[in-house]
């Protein structure tokens, strides 16, 4: 019974020994890395000129090298990095193959796989001079972005593609839209009847009047899609001025 325990444990311990020496040889031998290196390299992949654009959008401009890649992904966070915003994907693009919409001479446009991003281009691929449109920022909000090769690439120091390329990082603030107040008006002297230009982003709208010298909050408009209000509380024959922003 002993001798059966001593092979038993004989052979537990010979499959221990196997495993060990196959799991080295899968993540060393043969190109597999666990844990992939991330290098940031502005000649391969660079953005800049980040800026608040209408509708809440926010637009970078980037130079992207001849890639060692099939796919540039967009990250993004929800707070700049700097405040502790983990940026996650946000869109990713297959630098060749996909349809591009023609805008024009040498201008072509195309959206990410999430449908979240455009790339404008001067040829139907993601590589060199680019322009990128988050169309997906929220009003008040600054994120940070940056753009990361979609696979890694050759590492001469390890002879192995385990190398990550990215870009450096820039933070974006996307600006509140104000409403064009078009249309302000009393029918009785008892009331003042306004409206104003709908804004896609809004959450909302928030009404301000200038009266006695001071401009004050008039009313809470709680829905982006009403775009008219009544103020009742004038007095016949008084002049008051009027502003909208937007709430979000």
């Amino acid at each position: 019974m002993k001798l059966e325990e001593r092979k038993q444990n004989s052979f537990i311990q010979k499959s221990i020994f196997l495993l060990i020496i196959m799991t080295l040889w899968i993540c060393l031998g043969t190109g597999f890395t666990v844990n992939a290196a991330q290098r940031e390299d502005t000649k391969l992949l660079k953005i800049y000129d980040g800026k608040s654009i209408e509708a809440s959008q926010i637009q970078f401009k980037a130079e992207v090298a001849t890639p060692d890649s099939n796919r540039i992904d967009i990250y993004r966070s929800e707070k700049p990095v700097s405040q502790g915003g983990k940026l996650e994907k946000l869109d990713s693009f297959r630098v060749i193959g996909d349809f591009w919409e023609v805008l024009g001479d040498n201008l072509y446009m195309n959206y990410g796989d999430n449908f979240k991003v455009q790339c404008y281009s001067h040829d139907t691929c993601v590589e060199g001079n680019l322009t990128f449109v988050d169309t997906t920022a929220k009003a008040g909000h600054q994120y940070s972005y940056r753009l990361v090769y979609g696979d890694m690439v050759y590492d001469p120091d390890s002879g192995e593609y385990s190398v990550e390329i990215v870009s450096n990082i820039i933070d974006v603030k996307a600006n509140l839209q104000t409403p064009e107040l078009y249309k302000c008006y009393s029918t009785d002297n008892k009331t003042v009847n306004l409206s104003w230009s709908y804004i896609a982003q809004a959450d909302g709208y928030r009404v301000y009047r200038y009266d006695n010298g001071k401009w004050s909050f008039l009313k809470n408009v709680k829905k982006r899609n009403v775009i008219t209000t009544t103020d009742k509380n004038v007095q016949a024959g008084k002049t008051y001025q009027y502003r909208v922003l937007e709430r979000v």
